[in-house]
Parts: structure tokens; C-alpha cells; sequence
């Protein structure tokens, strides 16, 4: 991820990689939180889920036209992606909404897991 201190200094990540590995955390992040399996979003955007890995790993990088079909897949934006390399971007009001929800709906799912495991 970028740092503060990146990201206040404008300045960029010191090699490619770097970005390769934070914009593929960043699509496995958001997966997650949506709760789609890499199978599905593969099947998705016509690639194995072996690619889906590659790409979250960092290990291939993700052209601009597979980050356009990802966040298709996905219904979400391409900066909440790529976001964090330009911090003068906001999301809207709606889509800070949105992921608020989201926010919540994990977090009630994330309690309902806990009170589960305390049951067993």
C-alpha cells in the first residue's frame, strides 16, 4: 500500500512491481468484501481463476482493459482500484453510502461468524 508520506509527497512507489502487488490486494480486497469468489469472477471476465490468483498476487499485471472488465464484474468503480494514486479524488456522497453499507453488512456477518464459533 501506499504510505502517507507517498501519497502527501505526491510522489509514486518506487518500482512497477509495487504497483502490480498493491492494485492486485486491492482487487482481492474488494472481492472479498463483495463476497465473489475468484471462480466466479474468472468465469466472469472469461479468465481461470488461476489468473484471478496471479493477478491479486501481483504476479501478472493487470492491463487497463482487464481492470475495466474486474470492476465491471465487480459493479464498482475503477478508482476504488487504482483510488489511493490520486488522493484528490473523493467518492461521491452516493458511493460513500454504498460502501458504508457494505461496511455495515460485513461487520453484522463478521458478528453473526463470532456468535457462532462462541456457540460450538
Amino acid at each position: 500500500m501506499l504510505t502517507e508520506e507517498a501519497m502527501s509527497a505526491n510522489e509514486a512507489p518506487i518500482d512497477d512491481r509495487t504497483i502490480d502487488q498493491e492494485i492486485g490486494a486491492r482487487i482481492r480486497a474488494t472481492r472479498e468484501v463483495l463476497g465473489v469468489t475468484q471462480q466466479l469472477l474468472a468465469s466472469d471476465v472469461g479468465v481461470t481463476f488461476q489468473q484471478i490468483q496471479k493477478y491479486e498476487k501481483g504476479i501478472n499485471r493487470v492491463s487497463a482493459a482487464m481492470l475495466v472488465k474486474l470492476c465491471q464484474a465487480m459493479k464498482i468503480s475503477p478508482m476504488e482500484i487504482v483510488g489511493a494514486y490520486f488522493p484528490h479524488e473523493r467518492p461521491s456522497d452516493d458511493r460513500l453510502d454504498w460502501l458504508q453499507e457494505k461496511l455495515l453488512t460485513a461487520e453484522r456477518k463478521l458478528a453473526g461468524v463470532r456468535r457462532a464459533l462462541r456457540d460450538e
